[in-house]
């Protein structure tokens, strides 16, 4: 319900600041980068702002809150990881927006023309950004998700798929998926949403670094001249990069998963391996040896029925509502992103 909400209060703002551009006109390029920029941060605190209401009049908390202690051996690694996503994921990414050139779609390029303006858009993409959306599509969407029948790869492939759609930027697809998918992982494991923010803010910071520097240059220059148009390199870094990348990034959390769970075993909930098919109550990992919860074609359908009987404890969706309130935002969110993705090719 909570991505619901923010994403229909996205959707209003977006509409403001889109007759706002109307009435200052393309002719004022000063004007426009500065409502660009406002603009970007005006969804966040809109993020921000419909998180912190919601939360407070439903009394709940995030089970990735910043207020969990983190050790700084997976802020590190947060780091490490920023940069395995961006130079792992970049290639997959640049091969993507080929295959979309092909069908006339021109892929838009981030826009500051003075001093001042690259300044603001990086405090805007790598500090205030990371805050507001991984809020959002880590802390409180995933603060539902993980307790219900889905496991935490799944849970990190849900929130990869929700970025990557509500960006509602086709050529931005691929690399969000899988950074949003990395952070969600990274996220789960060390359960403070602090590790997301900066995987998600260096992110951004070396995409900032490439649009504006000379190396930057180099770099997206290789990328646009090698991949797709030469076999090794395009399989290098398409294949196998992607998959060394996804291999590091699950080593990693393995490692945080283990640092902070036995630094701070109290922010751990147990996990829910099954439901006792005769009593009905939850059997929680360490606790008895699933004898019986057998009958798999019986276990999701009595997990969904747990979650819905504890909602109100442990999510923020709370109860049946969950899955009506996410599928309709799914959908909205798909169709939303295919419509956007079909006039700018006709456009």
């Amino acid at each position: 319900m909570i991505m619901l909400l923010a994403f229909i209060a996205m959707l209003a703002g977006q509409a403001i600041f889109e007759l706002v551009f109307q009435a200052i006109g393309s002719s004022n390029a000063a004007a426009s980068e500065a409502m660009n920029i406002v603009s970007m941060i005006a969804f966040q605190c809109i993020y921000l702002a419909v998180y912190f209401v919601y939360t407070r009049k439903r009394g709940i908390r995030s089970s990735f809150s910043v207020g969990n202690k983190i050790s700084v051996i997976s802020i590190v690694f947060a780091v490490v990881i920023a940069v395995v996503c961006f130079f792992g994921f970049s290639g997959l990414s640049q091969l993507f927006e080929v295959l979309l050139s092909k069908t006339g779609y021109q892929t838009p390029g981030i826009e500051a023309n003075s001093t001042i303006a690259i300044i603001f858009l990086a405090i805007t993409t790598v500090l205030v950004a990371p805050v507001g959306e991984e809020t959002i599509f880590r802390s409180a969407l995933l603060s539902g998700v993980e307790r219900t029948y889905l496991s935490d790869v799944w849970a990190a492939v849900v929130s990869g798929a929700m970025f990557a759609i509500m960006h509602i930027n086709p050529s931005q697809t691929v690399y969000q998926f899988f950074l949003g998918a990395s952070a969600a992982y990274v996220m789960l494991k060390c359960r403070n949403v602090i590790a997301a923010m900066i995987i998600h803010g260096i992110s951004n910071l070396m995409a900032i670094l490439l649009s504006f520097t000379d190396m930057g240059s180099k770099i997206s220059q290789f990328y646009v001249m090698q991949i797709g148009h030469n076999a090794v390199v395009t399989v290098v870094f398409c294949a196998l990069l992607p998959a060394v990348a996804v291999v590091t990034v699950w080593l990693i959390c393995k490692v945080i998963f283990k640092t902070e769970k036995k630094k701070y075993p109290d922010k751990f909930h147990k996990k829910l391996i099954c439901i006792d098919e005769n009593t009905l109550e939850p059997v929680f990992d360490g606790e008895e040896d699933g004898s019986a919860c057998t009958n798999k074609s019986r276990q999701a359908k009595l997990k969904r029925e747990f979650v819905v009987r504890s909602g109100e404890k442990v999510g923020f969706f709370g109860n049946n509502t969950y899955e009506i309130a996410f599928g309709a935002f799914t959908v909205f969110a798909v169709i939303l992103w295919l419509a956007m993705f079909v006039a700018l090719i006709q456009g």
